[in-house]
């Protein structure tokens, strides 16, 4: 479908994980990548750019997938083992087991940057001049995730370090020059 673009909206939608504005061209207050940043192969280069077009004080909204680090994913390849489902599914569970998703993102895993934790697309955003405003992790499991904004502080470590997605909310900050990652 492309790109939906009008100079004068106010939303900007970019389906195929294009950024096609040029760096300080466009400001944007604000600008999420939600469930895309599994399709890129070059995330880092993803991001700066999405860095490079927002505003000084502007938020940057980015969900990771965790992949084989979380619960939920060593759950889903266990349960499917257990079933010998192996056989029939060989492709699907490689995808789970590399990269956290049933479909592997469709990239090259050769080539790709995977950010496969919080902590590695929160040093990415702190590394491109983005402060962390907030987060939350989901595990993708019903019986964990019953409340999760009120998780113990365990609990919240625990989903940070095991949950399946991570969603942060960054700052940019104002006057900060980032390197490219």
């Amino acid at each position: 479908e492309g790109l939906v673009h009008d100079p004068g909206a106010r939303v900007h939608h970019c389906p195929d994980g294009t950024v096609p504005f040029a760096p300080g061209t466009e400001q944007f207050d604000l600008i999420t990548a939600i469930g895309i940043l599994e399709y890129i192969t070059d995330r880092n280069a993803y991001v700066h750019k999405l860095t490079s077009i927002l505003k000084p004080g502007g938020c940057l909204v980015l969900a990771n997938t965790n992949g084989i680090r979380s619960l939920f994913v060593t759950m889903a390849l266990c349960s499917r083992v257990l079933r010998f489902w192996l056989k029939d599914n060989a492709a699907t569970m490689r995808n789970l087991a590399t990269t956290g998703i049933w479909s592997g993102g469709h990239v090259d895993r050769a080539r790709a940057d995977w950010l496969y934790s919080a902590d590695a697309l929160d040093a990415l955003a702190t590394k491109l001049g983005l402060e962390l405003v907030d987060y939350f992790d989901l595990y993708n499991l019903p019986g964990l995730d019953r409340d999760p904004r009120n998780r113990t502080p365990l609990g919240t470590a625990l989903a940070r370090r095991w949950g399946w997605n991570h969603v942060g909310v960054y700052r940019k900050v104002a006057g900060a020059s980032h390197s490219r990652a």
